[in-house]
């Protein structure tokens, strides 16, 4: 299928990527805004309460991160199944995605910080 890149055909791709990818970028957007609110407001305190919540921002970011990744592979598999007339296979494929991305979130590899943070030892 032969593709033509003419300005009116950029612009109308354009405009659907926008359409899809906006509520995305709203989402992404507010996941940072929040954090940077969380430590705004503790900066004022003590250099002492701004690491910690610095470090829980942090550790909420890749949780997070790790968490929506998961559930975006779950776009293309419902996709597929939809597509193959498998309606059937869903449900069992989105709980199959909420225990995957569950796990992963739960998964100390998720906290690479948490050895450090938590030392009872000084250096």
């Amino acid at each position: 299928m032969p593709t033509s890149f003419t300005l009116p055909a950029i612009r109308a791709e354009a405009a659907g990527l926008w359409r899809l990818a906006w509520p995305m970028l709203v989402g992404q957007l507010a996941t940072v805004g929040m954090g940077v609110a969380d430590v705004a407001m503790t900066g004022h305190a003590s250099a002492d309460e701004l690491a910690a919540v610095s470090l829980g921002a942090s550790i909420w970011s890749i949780i997070l991160v790790t968490v929506t990744g998961v559930m975006m592979a779950m776009n293309s598999i419902v996709a597929h199944d939809v597509g193959a007339g498998q309606l059937g296979k869903i449900p069992r494929a989105v709980r199959q995605g909420l225990w995957k991305a569950s796990a992963s979130a739960s998964s100390p590899r998720c906290w690479p910080t948490w050895p450090r943070c938590c030392s009872t030892t000084s250096t």
